[in-house]
């Protein structure tokens, strides 16, 4: 296919919106909507109370699919300056050594994940300081509530992996609370990040012409290709 007619077809904003069924571009330019609205649903909730409790030993973080890429978020940052480990575990149940020593994210758009509540529940029988990150009206929320745990809420976007933002800051401030990272003050960083989001929305836009697109210009250099 000619250069010619990909841009024709990239530019074709109609028809862009026909393909993408799960309005997955539209959800996506909600990100820095996303980090706003967690940092104050999340201070809404009382995740600043957490700083009172103490550094745990580990912050294990659980979650699986969409849900489960918060932790390697959180990992990623936290990973050069964090006095503790920050480890994601997906699937049921934890691993051995978890213990009323560490804290327990559990992270689920829906609230509903079986493998996040197993780990949620066995997190509450280990005696692990439990916070989730779910729906309100969940189970898992629920769960949280009885064991007088804290639920930090989240609202999904079309899918997990469109809601990345709204799932990985309440855990990013999670772990400042704890002294395992420094998102700035006033959570600065955060902001920073919610800025640069909407710059790249803007300039990635579907009704935004290819040659000053740099997602367009992404598309065209990868048409052909089987990118690895």
């Amino acid at each position: 296919m000619s250069h010619g007619l990909i841009d024709e077809r990239l530019d074709d904003v109609e028809a862009i919106t026909a393909l993408d069924a799960q309005q997955m571009l539209r959800a996506v330019a909600t990100s820095a909507a996303q980090i706003r609205q967690a940092i104050t649903a999340s201070a809404d909730a009382g995740v600043e109370r957490l700083r009172e409790d103490g550094r745990p030993r580990a912050l294990v973080v659980t979650g699986m699919g969409g849900s489960g890429i918060a932790g390697d978020v959180v990992g990623s940052i936290a990973a050069a300056a964090s006095p503790v480990p920050v480890l994601t575990h997906r699937g049921t149940g934890l691993p051995g050594w978890v213990g009323a020593a560490d804290a327990v994210v559990a992270v689920s758009c829906s609230g509903r994940t079986r493998e996040t509540l197993s780990t949620a529940e066995e997190a509450v029988r280990r005696g692990c300081r439990l916070i989730v990150v779910a729906a309100d009206d969940s189970p898992l929320a629920e769960l949280s509530r009885q064991v007088r745990g804290l639920n930090l809420p989240a609202t999904m976007q079309l899918s997990p992996r469109s809601s990345m933002w709204a799932l990985a800051t309440p855990v990013l401030l999670v772990a400042q609370a704890f002294g395992l990272l420094d998102l700035g003050p006033g959570n600065a960083h955060l902001e920073d990040a919610a800025g640069r989001l909407e710059q790249i929305a803007e300039a990635c836009r579907p009704d935004r012409e290819s040659f000053v697109n740099p997602a367009k210009a992404l598309a065209i250099e990868l048409a052909g290709s089987v990118p690895m």
